[in-house]
């Protein structure tokens, strides 16, 4: 994974010679997210930076998941819903993935939510948590 490659090809014939370079990849690195943050734990896997992927949750809220949508191979959005005791807690927001040197790195996202429960205010909120990235290779994906 995460490797690049150039073929050339050469045709050659009465009428002449033709070449091409055709690149080719092997796809992107796949990450394990796993963290805690706020309060909350995190845990979900990434097949690749440029794919959606799901980070769930577990938190004294409850449990949920998350569902990240790529921009790009390091920024995206997000959005989750938790529903429970009759009450509604629903956001989003961006995300940035940042890559290091090593290959481990960071998801940072802002979860920006709306807590609604029958008889009583809705409540919005606004949490910003950074989790680790850490490689994946034997992560299994399609």
């Amino acid at each position: 994974k995460g490797k690049t490659a150039t073929i050339k090809l050469k045709a050659t014939s009465r009428r002449g010679i033709a070449t091409l370079d055709l690149n080719a990849n092997t796809g992107g690195t796949s990450y394990h997210a796993e963290g805690s943050s706020g309060g909350a734990f995190f845990k979900g896997d990434i097949c690749g930076l440029n794919k959606p992927f799901t980070i769930n949750v577990d938190s004294k809220t409850g449990k949920w998941p998350m569902n990240f949508t790529p921009e790009s191979e390091s920024a995206g959005s997000f959005e989750g819903t938790f529903t429970g005791n009759g009450c509604t807690l629903t956001g989003g927001g961006p995300y940035t993935i940042s890559i290091g040197p090593d290959g481990s790195g960071t998801i940072t996202f802002t979860y920006n939510s709306t807590a609604a429960c029958p008889g009583l205010p809705s409540r919005t909120t606004s949490r910003t948590s950074t989790i680790p990235l850490k490689p994946a290779p034997d992560l299994k994906c399609e």
